[in-house]
């Protein structure tokens, strides 16, 4: 294939009669064309064939165009530094998000805990010490439900400038 001047049926029968030989004749590869004519790896290697420098002209070379602008306008989107730092900012966004997430199920089983660690609490004193622990949780879930409001509002903004839209996590019970 890499010699110049050599058409597709002078490689195959190369290779046919090396494999032939490897094999001991066990082996015969075959090949079916619809090629109508020579065909060459290296077309400037193709005696008297000069190579065609630009598309065919016909109705579907605007369309085949329009395609191509299109694409080179995706490619210098997805190229663009400004596009891939939001793009890494949202996902670090989601992601913050996605462990206040995690943190508020944690401080939910947390009150759970500390309502069964003090039971009933008829004593005053240990209706106290729950009522201390389960508002200092409480208010570190409020904290986070703000933080968590704000980070779902940055990363509706930076999804409309990206032009991504995701489905975003579910809210916390903290909200």
């Amino acid at each position: 294939m890499l010699e110049p001047g050599r058409n597709l049926t002078a490689v195959m029968i190369d290779v046919r009669r090396d494999v032939l030989a490897a094999t001991n004749g066990k082996q015969v590869p075959w090949d079916h064309s619809a090629l109508t004519g020579d065909f060459y790896f290296h077309l400037t290697a193709a005696p008297g064939i000069v190579p065609r420098l630009g598309p065919d002209p016909g109705p579907d070379n605007e369309a085949m165009q329009q395609r191509l602008r299109q694409l080179e306008e995706e490619v210098r989107k997805k190229s663009d530094q400004q596009q891939t730092v939001n793009l890494v900012k949202l996902e670090q966004l989601k992601e913050r998000l996605r462990q206040l997430d995690e943190a508020s199920r944690t401080d939910q089983q947390r009150i759970f805990d500390a309502h069964r660690k003090y039971g009933p609490a008829s004593d005053p004193a240990q209706r106290n010490a729950l009522n201390k622990e389960v508002g200092s949780i409480q208010m570190q879930m409020a904290r986070r439900g703000q933080e968590q409001k704000a980070l779902r509002e940055q990363i509706g903004q930076l999804e409309a400038e990206v032009g991504t839209t995701t489905t975003p996590p579910p809210p916390s019970a903290s909200k």
